[in-house]
């Protein structure tokens, strides 16, 4: 299911940092989809939220080197990464489009 260009995503500090105050909220998936929001969650590498298109929390990692990768993941998976349980994030290098 992984494609070539897929790009993984560090779970750092920073995204662990997210997840903690995703959980802190304690929302349900139809909870989230009701404050539907793509920049609720802004740090240095990271921008964004919780698309109810989607069901799921969407977000760009804004790359060392340059570049823009947008990823996603379910509630479900906030907890592990909040904790630092092994896990695997993929996202595709966004084109820039002006």
């Amino acid at each position: 299911m992984n494609n070539p260009d897929d790009t993984e995503i560090p779970i750092d500090a920073e995204l662990r940092g997210i997840c903690t105050e995703i959980l802190a909220e304690g929302k349900s998936v139809a909870e989230w989809a009701d404050v539907e929001s793509d920049d609720l969650f802004q740090t240095d590498s990271f921008c964004g939220g919780f698309d109810a298109t989607e069901m799921k929390f969407c977000f760009s990692w804004y790359a060392p080197g340059g570049g823009v990768v947008g990823f996603q993941f379910p509630l479900a998976q906030v907890e592990a990464i909040a904790e630092g349980r092994p896990c695997k994030l993929l996202g595709c290098m966004q084109s820039n489009s002006d």
